[in-house]
């Protein structure tokens, strides 16, 4: 006969209650952010204990799964300072991220309407060099935001 793996408990409904409240005391300890937007607009990072937005306008979607991500990964004591050191990220560098999307767009757009061959070198020349500043842009804001958690006071305990 086969044994059955879980312990069979009866008249312990104290037990029961007190291990589901450590269990849920434990999540509630947990920062719980998460990411919300879609293509067409820009993202947000939303608190899901109190669902406020602590970040908005994020103009990219790996941007503000990283921002997510950190502070997912911080502690409650070095929240602040790293909150602090992503605002300052994101107001840098998502107004050139911005400029370089709809500079892209224009690009694009400009493409499919001329024909003229000496105008669409030019565009060709000028979107390339729109995406290059854009790919370096959205990295080095990507690469700031991972820097504000390994800098934190106690990185060495993550």
């Amino acid at each position: 006969m086969a044994k059955q793996n879980s312990k069979h408990i009866r008249n312990n409904k104290k037990l029961i209650a007190d291990k589901l409240q450590q269990a849920v005391s434990n999540v509630a300890k947990r920062n719980m952010y998460f990411v919300s937007g879609d293509k067409e607009s820009f993202f947000k990072v939303v608190n899901g204990k109190n669902k406020n937005a602590e970040f908005v306008d994020i103009p990219t979607a790996d941007s503000a799964h990283a921002i997510a991500y950190v502070l997912n990964k911080s502690t409650n004591k070095t929240l602040d300072k790293v909150k602090k050191d992503i605002q300052t990220a994101v107001d840098k560098y998502s107004p050139q991220i911005e400029k370089y999307i709809i500079d892209l767009r224009f690009y694009n757009h400009t493409l499919n309407a001329t024909s003229d061959i000496d105008k669409i070198i030019i565009i060709e020349s000028r979107k390339d060099l729109a995406y290059t500043r854009y790919l370096a842009h959205k990295e080095d804001m990507r690469n700031k935001i991972y820097f504000s958690l390994t800098h934190s006071e106690d990185y060495k305990t993550l």
